[in-house]
């Protein structure tokens, strides 16, 4: 019974540690080293469990009602476990949601980027199509000169229109596209902390012990 204490000590130990380092997936930016350095901690002493258990097979006082608290004890670390890898898939749901949202935001800044370029390109071509008619104009031709004033006047307008809503028009996409760029980054940025936290929850569950939740030998004793 004296071994059968010691094992139950060692479990609740083993629990302990394993407590902690949930308890660190929270922030697990900052506390990753913490929450390794007790993973770490519950395996040690989890082994220890599995050589005590293999020793009580040699022991002949080991009662019914310490096996059971000793099956309880080891199903409490495996639920932990669980619990463990629970938070791991919800990151990489996360991640796979955000991942989604960046192909979205990538698709609309192409889009505004086009758009912009295409706004640019249609005013451009029309500024130089009214310079090259003004040019013509102030040459020597069969042209009346009262209709030779109203058309430079309508092509000015013209001109002032495109130069106070077309350039606008174009700065204002090219504005969104910029906006669209920085909140892109600012996924790309979300999506590298969950990656880091992803690896730091994988490394706490590759740390934690799989093989001490095998009850097997207490249930045949």
């Amino acid at each position: 019974m004296k071994r059968l204490s010691l094992i139950s000590q060692k479990v609740a130990d083993a629990s302990d540690k394993t407590q902690q380092a949930e308890a660190a997936l929270g922030s697990a930016a900052t506390d990753t080293q913490r929450a390794k350095n007790a993973a770490r901690e519950a395996l040690e002493i989890t082994s220890e469990i599995e050589q005590e258990i293999g020793s009580l097979n040699l022991e002949a006082n080991v009662t019914a009602d310490g096996a059971l608290a000793m099956e309880k004890g080891l199903a409490t670390l495996k639920s932990e476990m669980r619990e463990v890898e629970g938070e791991l898939a919800r990151k990489e749901l996360e991640f796979d949601m955000d991942k989604d949202t960046v192909q979205l935001v990538i698709t609309e800044v192409q889009q505004a980027n086009a758009r912009a370029k295409s706004a640019g390109v249609t005013i451009q071509d029309t500024l130089n199509t009214l310079d090259s008619i003004l040019h013509l104009i102030d040459q020597p031709g069969s042209v009346d000169e009262e209709g030779l004033m109203q058309l430079e006047q309508e092509l000015f307008q013209a001109k002032t229109q495109i130069n106070s809503r077309l350039r606008p028009l174009m700065s204002e996409l090219e504005e969104r596209a910029r906006r669209q760029r920085n909140h892109l980054h600012l996924l790309e940025t979300s999506i590298d902390g969950i990656l880091a936290d992803v690896k730091n929850l994988e490394n706490i569950r590759d740390n934690l012990p799989p093989g001490c939740y095998n009850t097997q030998a207490l249930e045949q004793q």
